[in-house]
């Protein structure tokens, strides 16, 4: 057991597998194996998750401001109208979806009301 210190879980289970001769443990360590592996891809989907999120933040904190005061900068100072009418729209875009999420909640809940 010293020697195995530094081995993980699943690679202990995949041993025993190995050489296991019995029947029901070989079940049990197929059932415990296949949850370490479930647990470790939510883990993973989690982690994931958690970084688009982390992403989508700084994008509406920092990118989609800048956007958008760089679209009304080209719009005021430059014949470029065309270009700062996208910039804006890029700019709003971050915020439109929530917004119009929430009043067409409001719009719901009021119609729900009438």
């Amino acid at each position: 057991m010293a020697g195995q210190a530094g081995t993980s879980a699943p690679q202990l289970i995949d041993e025993r597998l190995a050489s296991s001769t019995d029947l029901r443990e070989l079940v049990v360590l197929t059932q415990i194996r296949g949850e370490l592996v479930r647990q470790e891809e939510a883990r993973a989907d989690g982690e994931h998750r958690r970084s688009l999120e982390r992403l989508q933040l700084y994008y509406k904190l920092i990118a989609a401001p800048v956007a958008f005061g760089t679209g009304v900068a080209f719009v005021a100072l430059t014949p470029l109208v065309g270009v700062g009418l996208f910039l804006i729209g890029a700019g709003l875009a971050a915020f439109a979806p929530d917004y119009v999420r929430m009043v067409l909640r409001n719009k719901g809940e009021r119609e729900g009301e009438s």
